[in-house]
């Protein structure tokens, strides 16, 4: 059957896959890289604590990936503190570090087991291996508590 581009169903597309173009008359053994890799590869440049189809925004939800840690003082004191180690070394440490708050439209931690927001959250340390994060707790934060937030690092050329 022939199809226009005006009768081409919405849903059909066009792709071209595993293909390899190389110079000269020396053919290669060639091979797709596998997900993971190719994820690590692209992690080496910019990393996000969202699930990896979900692009990073403010108030995405709880159980969205965001990081967990438990709160190790109460109330509304600053020093609430842990380092985030990245999955894979960055290529260099990170220049744009964007902290997003999973229960509101700010850019703050949250106290998801009072569901309250923290403030003063700042990244300090940061090298291609890892950053701390530090914050103040909101005034119901209890210790154990967890506090979530989400991430995006950016080490692009």
């Amino acid at each position: 059957m022939v199809w226009s581009d005006t009768q081409l169903p919405a849903t059909h597309g066009f792709a071209i896959t595993e293909v390899s173009l190389t110079d000269g008359e020396d053919v290669r053994a060639w091979s797709p890289r596998s997900y993971s890799e190719e994820l690590a590869r692209c992690q080496r440049y910019y990393h996000k604590t969202f699930n990896v189809n979900a692009p990073p925004v403010t108030n995405a939800g709880v159980n969205t990936g965001e990081w967990r840690i438990p709160a190790s003082k109460a109330g509304a004191v600053a020093g609430v503190s842990s380092t985030y180690l990245f999955p894979v070394p960055m290529r260099v440490a990170p220049t744009t570090r964007t902290a997003y708050n999973p229960g509101a439209a700010n850019a703050q931690a949250r106290d998801l087991t009072a569901g309250a927001d923290c403030a003063a959250q700042a990244f300090a340390g940061v090298t291609e291996r890892s950053c701390y994060v530090t914050f103040t707790g909101a005034a119901g934060t209890a210790v154990g508590n967890s506090i979530g937030i989400h991430m995006a690092f950016d080490a692009e050329l």
